[in-house]
């Protein structure tokens, strides 16, 4: 007969290791998203002088320089 109380230790180590495998997932996608959200505020400064009319070349031509 097992021991219950090992089988619960066991299960809990089980959940505890699963756990902090998801918080290490979580903690690199939020790094991910964090980094896009640095890039994306960047490209929008970079538009803002971008008149409403420029044209393609315009746009192409200022936003090259990254």
């Amino acid at each position: 007969m097992a021991d219950p109380t090992k089988s619960s230790i066991e299960d809990i180590e089980r959940t505890r290791a699963q756990l902090e495998e998801n918080v290490a997932k979580l903690r690199k996608a939020l790094k991910h998203w964090q980094t896009w959200e640095v890039e994306y505020e960047a490209f929008k400064e970079e538009l803002i002088p971008v008149p409403a009319a420029a044209s393609l070349e315009a746009f192409v031509r200022i936003t090259s320089f990254r």
